[in-house]
């Protein structure tokens, strides 16, 4: 099995020495040996894909769709997508107001988000202007009538849903969002910290 650094990216060979570490969960070469195991890593790479997680996307989520994302929330867009890899999920500066969740949710879905986030429509605002998580986008469709609970909203056959997997919290970052797609910059990077090393390791093993 190759093993390449988490940190530049190199695969270890005899001439760069390099070391296991945790049990052979990350591999490290002899020049990044000044990271210190336990800190958060950037930038870091899957160690079997040799996917950079430098490729990171950004996307932005008004609330309260944002934070459903951490549990197991389906996404629906207006439009397809063929990007497929890691995504910062940004809560947007402004949430839904209930009007427009009731709207776009109806009744039952909308009593469905309180239940399943704990809190009303008041409280929606308290990540907003922030990147609140990371997921791995696998897969875009068409939605189906059967994914109505899934993506907490009513039915819509011009809808499409974006898969998510693996969706991790982190330390939210204040990130000005914008429409569709936008790059995540170096200085961003540096500041994502996963809640727990567990979250990035699983994160990276994936």
């Amino acid at each position: 099995m190759k093993y390449y650094c988490f940190k530049c990216g190199e695969e270890l060979t005899p001439e760069n020495n390099g070391m296991l570490i945790n049990g052979g969960e990350f591999a490290q070469c002899d020049d990044c040996h000044e990271i210190e195991f336990g800190y958060y890593i950037w930038p870091m790479l899957t160690l079997f894909k040799k996917r950079k997680i430098r490729d990171m996307r950004a996307l932005s989520w008004k609330q309260p769709f944002a934070s459903l994302m951490l549990h197991g929330k389906i996404e629906t867009r207006t439009w397809k997508t063929d990007y497929r890899g890691l995504v910062l999920i940004c809560a947007s500066k402004k949430s839904y107001s209930l009007k427009e969740i009731l709207s776009i949710c109806g009744d039952y879905q909308y009593h469905r988000i309180v239940d399943t986030l704990g809190y009303e429509t008041s409280q929606f605002d308290d990540v907003c202007g922030y990147a609140i998580t990371v997921g791995d986008l696998v897969d875009c469709r068409k939605m189906t009538k059967e994914d109505e609970n899934k993506c907490f909203v009513n039915y819509n056959p011009d809808l499409w849903c974006h898969i998510y997997q693996n969706v991790k919290p982190i330390t939210p970052i204040p990130f000005k969002g914008k429409q569709g797609w936008s790059t995540v910059d170096e200085n961003i990077f540096k500041q994502i910290k996963y809640e727990s090393i567990n979250d990035l390791i699983n994160q990276l093993k994936k």
